[in-house]
């Protein structure tokens, strides 16, 4: 799924993303050793794309990412990698963008 997801950032089926996201909190939760797998399979990456590409637009997609990215934020050298990739800033400019919205932050 996260080799998919990676070859499908550009992917515009909302929905189907989601539910691809939401599967992968499901795998990621049931074992310690998947949460690196994601994260070498380039997960990080891949959320902080489509945050960029849709988390303006649409508040489901872009609280299904921050769960991912919340989830992978505790795996060995995740942070320099989210570091790198701009993911702070953007989840802060996302946060004042939908701070109107409800069920953004939970």
């Amino acid at each position: 799924l996260c080799s998919w997801l990676r070859a499908n950032e550009k992917f515009d089926d909302i929905v189907c993303l989601c539910n691809i996201l939401r599967l992968l909190t499901l795998l990621l939760s049931q074992e310690k050793a998947n949460e690196s797998i994601a994260v070498q399979k380039g997960l990080l990456s891949s959320c902080t794309e489509l945050l960029h590409a849709h988390g303006r637009r649409d508040i489901a997609l872009a609280s299904t990412c921050l769960e991912v990215l919340a989830m992978l934020s505790v795996v060995e050298n995740s942070d320099s990698i989210l570091n790198r990739l701009g993911a702070v800033p953007l989840i802060i400019e996302l946060l004042k963008v939908h701070q109107e919205q409800s069920g953004f932050v939970g």
